[in-house]
Formats: C-alpha cells, structure tokens, sequence
C-alpha cells in the first residue's frame, strides 16, 4: 500500500479545485461504459471513490438509482453542491470508505471506480464489490494519466517546476505516492470477476495557465496544503516556465484514459 497517510485528509484541500478543474470524461469512454453493461435506464450505479461527483453525473440518466461514496467530507460536499445545481438531486451522496461502504447484497447493477481504485485497499474493496454487485453485475475502473508522468515539453516543464518547489518525489499528501501491489487486472481476477476487458480512449483538451494550476492544485502531489504561504511564490514561477515555452498561454494536454471492465459471476 502508499505511504498515503489518513485517506480523508489526503484531498482536503483539493475538493474546491477538483469540482472545476478536473477535465471531463470523454464522451467516447462514457459511451463504451453504456454498451458494455448495456445500461437502459434501470437498476442501480455505485460511484466508489467519487471524489466531486464528475462520473456519477455522466452516469446518472443510465439508472434508477446512483449513490456515491467517498472518504472526505470536502468532496461530497462539493458534489452535493454541483448536483443541487445541475438536476441531479435524485443522487445520494456518502461520506464513507468504499472497503467500509454497507448495503445489502446485490444492490448494485455496476461499481465504478473513476481514479480512485489506487487509493483503496484492493483486495478489501474488490471483496465488498463481489458482494454488492448483482449476480451479472459489472465493475468499471477508469484511470487517466496526470501532467505527472506526461512526455510533452510543457507537462515536463511543469513536473520540473514542482519538483523545485516539493522535492524530487512524487507526494500523495502528507506521504508518498507508489504504484498498486499488483496489476488490477490481476487483482480482479483473483477475486472472481470475469470477462476482463481493458482498453484506452485518447482526450484532448487546451488549457490556458490558470486551468493547469487549478488542475495542480486538485492534485494528491502538487496541491495548496503542501505549497502553504509559498503558494504565490510558485504560481509565479510556474507562469514565468509556461510562457517561457509559449507566450500565448495555451497548451494542448491529450491524458490517455485507460478503463478495466469485468463481470461479477
């Protein structure tokens, strides 16, 4: 597991960047969601991990039913926020670990994990889906790449930048970030799930510099909380490397988003 410290402080200080800075799932992605587990308007979604409530909102018209659960107050606070703003006040929102989540077996057509499987226990919370899923029911594990790990000159630029101002380590809040114990297409395996199938849809977005700072900030490695009084100080520094490499102020980021999909016997 990460040195990750506690698990609702980890984004306390990111819910407000999370909720508008977060890039949307593509529509292609959604889209692969809908046919694989040929969702038609009934049943029930658990969102794990929610964070601002992003992939359940794109979800809620495939269901009757969404809840959504996750480990820190500030995010579900955002995303209840966003849902009374957008219609879709039918979502019930959790403040809960996904290993420690409770209902009763087989409530759920599909469990979706976006970005948030890696921070759980693995093995715990495939166990609690195995239980929760309907017999058929699906999982769905989307993950996308962070500037962090980016090959562009401006994404480089911008790790190079943190790494001036955090140290050479990628954090994950008051610890450190590592890679899962195994490969979750394992992991599934072993907890029973079958009909594995993983895949990657290409994104692409242009971001001006205060969107790449927002960005950083809802991030586990590069967030306010770490930067504290310095904060303005390296946004600072950030815009002098950013415009050093284009004056206009706009980048094209193009995150690969990976999805693991697979049935529950």
């Amino acid at each position: 597991m990460k040195n990750i410290g506690d698990p609702k402080a980890l984004f306390r200080s990111t819910a407000y960047y999370y909720a508008r800075y977060r890039m949307p799932y593509p529509a292609e992605l959604l889209n692969l969601v809908r046919a694989r587990f040929r969702l038609d308007g009934t049943g029930a979604l658990l969102d794990a991990g929610c964070g601002t409530g992003q992939l359940a909102m794109a979800l809620s018209g495939s269901f009757s039913r969404v809840v959504t659960v996750d480990a820190s107050p500030e995010m579900i606070a955002e995303a209840e926020q966003h849902a009374l703003k957008s219609a879709h006040r039918s979502i019930e929102f959790e403040v809960s670990q996904a290993e420690e989540f409770a209902a009763p077996p087989g409530s759920f057509r599909l469990v979706t994990f976006g970005q948030s499987l890696h921070w759980m226990d693995l093995d715990d919370t495939l166990r609690k889906c195995r239980t929760l899923l309907v017999s058929g029911g699906g999982i769905s594990i989307i993950g996308s790449r962070s500037i962090w790990g980016g090959e562009s000159e401006w994404e480089l630029a911008v790790v190079a930048t943190i790494k001036r101002w955090l140290g050479e380590a990628r954090r994950a809040g008051a610890g450190s970030f590592g890679n899962p114990e195994r490969p979750f297409e394992v992991a599934l395996a072993d907890a029973g799930f079958t009909d594995i199938e993983s895949g990657t849809v290409q994104a692409s977005f242009e971001l001006d510099i205060p969107a790449i700072t927002g960005h950083l900030y809802s991030t586990s490695y590069c967030n306010r909380a770490m930067l504290g009084h310095r904060a303005g100080e390296f946004e600072a520094d950030l815009e002098r490397t950013l415009l050093a490499l284009e004056p206009s102020g706009r980048f094209t980021w193009s995150p690969p988003f990976d999805y693991l999909f697979a049935l529950s016997p």
